[in-house]
């Protein structure tokens, strides 16, 4: 129960770090507003890979992991 409450409570001190302005990728986010009518903070960072009328991919790249975001 004791790391359960940890994790939890760093997944919330992210969530509400990567909500501010400064750590936003606001292009993608103003685009999937703007074409596909739904808000995500995406964090810095990330690319927008393939953008279509009705699937997104968006990804971040690192020497040693590989992140990536599909909404359909």
């Amino acid at each position: 129960m004791i790391i359960a409450a940890i994790l939890k409570a760093e997944k919330m001190k992210l969530m509400e770090l990567y909500a501010q302005n400064k750590y936003k990728e606001q292009t993608i986010s103003d685009a999937l507003i703007k074409e596909h009518k739904f808000n995500l903070n995406i964090p810095k960072g990330y690319n927008m890979v393939k953008d279509t009328s009705d699937f997104v991919w968006i990804r971040y790249e690192s020497p040693l992991t590989s992140q990536g975001i599909l909404a359909y």
